[in-house]
Formats: structure tokens, sequence, C-alpha cells
């Protein structure tokens, strides 16, 4: 019986595991990544890492992407980043 439960324990986090490493991914739709591919380079220098779910000062002017009003784009310390408008959280790093 303990064997059964450990075994299936495994299983489980076999199954899981891989789901939960993604869980902060967001897909963003393949004409934002276009558009911002696009757009010239001129960096912004930030103190500290570029890292998805990392937010940004207040004073980092953003970008609009047209037709997308949730996101914005910015390139931060030769990053170029989307970010969530309404709270200034990265969600993608090209």
């Amino acid at each position: 019986m303990r064997m059964v439960t450990i075994k299936s324990a495994a299983i489980a986090a076999l199954l899981f595991a891989p789901a939960l490493a993604f869980a902060d991914t967001v897909v963003v739709e393949p004409d934002v990544d276009t558009w911002v591919m696009e757009q010239p380079d001129t960096s912004v220098d930030v103190e500290g890492d570029v890292v998805v779910g990392g937010s940004l000062p207040d004073s980092v002017k953003i970008l609009e992407v047209p037709k997308h009003d949730k996101y914005g784009y910015v390139v931060i310390n030769k990053k170029r980043v989307i970010v969530d408008r309404s709270t200034h959280k990265i969600i993608k790093v090209y």
C-alpha cells in the first residue's frame, strides 16, 4: 500500500510540476510581438534585473501598443519588454 502511495505521488509531481513552472507565462498576441520587434530600440537604463513579474518604476515612460490597451512597450537595459500598463509589471522579455 505504501509503495502505491509513493508511486502515485511521484506521478502527480511529474504531471503537475511542469505546469507550475510556467504559471507566470503570458501568451501575447502575435501582432503585438511583430509590432514590438519593429519599434526602435532606444533603451532606458534602470537598476535591477529585467525579469517577468518585475515592476518598472513610475518614472519610466511606457509606450502604448496600438489596438491593445492592456499592453505597454519599453526597452529597459537594452531588452525589449511588454508591460501590463495598469500595474507596470513586466509580462514578457524579448
